[in-house]
């Protein structure tokens, strides 16, 4: 009887592990995907941050676009649309540095 205990707890232990490592595949390419998200807005947002302390300091729209990149940055939001927002912000400064030259 001990025999056929063992065998159902070996049994039981094999389903328990193989779930479990597979959601936890599942979940690291989750996180994987939010990773490369949050790279990518930290990126964008060093360049904000580069474009604006080089040439608009004194600018009030340039810092107001500055501020509210700051905001989306840390504001802990889904990255995906963090990275949206900060695209759409470097397409505005971009566009003062060109109407500014």
């Amino acid at each position: 009887m001990i025999f056929v205990y063992i065998i159902f707890a070996g049994i039981s232990l094999y389903f328990v592990l193989r779930y479990a490592i597979r959601d936890a595949i599942i979940e690291s390419e989750t996180n994987k995907e939010k990773l490369v998200y949050t790279q990518k807005s930290s990126d964008l947002f060093n360049e904000i941050c580069s474009i604006y302390t080089k040439d608009f300091k004194n600018i009030k729209r340039a810092k107001e676009i500055y501020n509210q990149s700051f905001n989306i940055f840390i504001s802990g939001e889904d990255p995906k649309y963090v990275l949206e927002n900060l695209m759409e912000n470097k397409k505005q400064i971009l566009s003062l540095y060109h109407s500014n030259e």
